[in-house]
């Protein structure tokens, strides 16, 4: 029944909406202008229409949405205007893949249990509140983790330039993986405890959700200021890292 419904409301909405062909502009990036023919239609239902036009066209080209930008266009009746870019599946996705490969490595087992080998999202209680020190033979591993985890985040990297991100973020992600690496050899030389490492190892990680979210916004934004604002935010971030990296003997 909510798919029939569904279905009807972008029946009914397309018949009062003008929909004009999604446009590929000369810089790469796709244009779609949506203008309402009756007032009961809202800005609203306009941006829902296009972001699924969008999504749609992702989909069947086998990559992604990025807005650049988007808002109401002043006139007399619901304007819409959405600008996007299309661009390969996250590179994240290419990062936590790889890392999630490492499971199968024999020589991870003996750690398996106490570092989450797939990112700090997956780390249990068991792994945030574990008071022990790496054992010689668990250093061997974590060394060995160290050594597979760098070829991912080249990997990713390349993924990252490949997909066009923006600059900022690619710097953002360099520095979470410097940091996460910066506490492992910490780890590995047992300046940590098991414990230590997974709650900083989660504190890098939010520090950069959050600056993420705010480099985003900067960029959609899509004014004079907003690479310098983006940046900004990178710099607030490498700041928050250093400080939470345990100080070097």
């Amino acid at each position: 029944m909510k798919i029939h419904h569904l279905f009807i409301f972008y029946l009914l909405l397309s018949a009062c909406t003008t929909t004009p062909p999604i446009e590929h502009q000369a810089d790469g990036s796709y244009r779609i202008d949506k203008k309402a023919e009756s007032s009961k239609v809202s800005v609203d239902d306009l941006k829902a229409e296009a972001l699924k036009n969008a999504h749609d066209l992702a989909t069947k080209e086998g990559k992604e949405v990025v807005v650049v930008k988007d808002g109401a266009v002043p006139d007399q009746k619901p304007h819409y205007n959405l600008i996007f870019r299309l661009r390969d599946p996250w590179a994240e996705e290419v990062m936590k893949s790889c890392l999630e490969n490492m499971e199968r490595d024999p020589a991870l087992a003996v750690i398996s249990k106490k570092v989450s080998l797939g990112g700090a999202s997956d780390q249990p209680p068991s792994m945030l509140n574990n008071p022990k020190f790496p054992t010689k033979t668990e250093k061997k591993a974590i060394a060995r983790f160290i050594e597979l985890r760098r070829d991912c985040v080249i990997k990713a990297d390349r993924h990252f330039e490949r997909s066009g991100y923006p600059k900022t973020i690619i710097a953002l992600n360099d520095l979470t993986a410097g940091s996460i690496d910066s506490l492992l050899m910490s780890l590995q030389k047992a300046d940590l405890n098991y414990g230590r490492f997974a709650k900083l190892r989660k504190k890098i990680t939010d520090i950069r959700a959050a600056a993420l979210v705010n480099i985003d916004e900067a960029l959609r934004a899509n004014n004079s200021d907003s690479e310098s604002r983006a940046q900004s935010f990178v710099e607030k971030a490498q700041s928050e890292m250093s400080a939470s990296l345990p100080a070097k003997e």
